[in-house]
């Protein structure tokens, strides 16, 4: 028994040992493969990071022209506002689109108090308007759109709009703001 063990034991060492250092080494050289792999990717990663950290570091400079019309359109937003001119603008983009504004075709009726917003650290009061128009399907969207496009209200944000489509009408109702500096 004791002939087999030490046969088995040579056996062993003469084959078993050089497979055994052969797994050995290719494990060996897949970590070394995996780690070169990894540090590469990792000094890629500290390039980008480094960059970043410079670029928050750094204060972001605004360029002149961005300064300028930041101004122009901060400028643009009234501090006063009239319900009255509003509606009296509105009335007079229906009038334009064909709306008989005498009858039930437009309708449109502002809140009775502004709401105040504070905006990115500015103050604003919000003039709300419910508006209705009735028409045919052309004449609403070209109403709509002109209503958006006007410079008149150029601090006008709808903040909600209905439109029913029928077959020979259409009817939209919205709901929007006039922004005003609040003084």
């Amino acid at each position: 028994m004791m002939d087999r063990w030490q046969a088995a034991k040579a056996r062993f060492w003469v084959m078993g040992m050089p497979i055994l250092i052969g797994v050995f080494l290719l494990i060996l050289a897949a970590m070394g493969i995996f780690y070169f792999q990894q540090q590469r990717e990792r000094d890629s990663l500290d390039v980008q990071l480094d960059q970043l950290r410079s670029m928050v570091a750094s204060p972001v400079e605004i360029s002149d022209e961005l300064s300028a019309e930041y101004e122009e359109n901060r400028e643009a937003i009234p501090s006063e506002l009239e319900t009255d001119d509003v509606v009296e603008d509105i009335l007079s983009i229906a009038t334009e689109n064909g709306f008989d504004v005498t009858t039930e075709d437009v309708t449109i009726t502002p809140s009775d108090t502004p709401r105040n917003e504070n905006i990115e650290g500015t103050n604003y009061q919000v003039f709300t308007f419910e508006l209705k128009v009735s028409g045919d399907y052309r004449t609403v969207t070209d109403f709509m759109s002109d209503l958006d496009s006007t410079p008149v209200l150029k601090t006008m944000v709808i903040e909600s709009l209905d439109i029913d489509i029928a077959a020979d009408s259409a009817t939209a109702q919205l709901e929007f703001g006039v922004y005003v500096l609040e003084e």
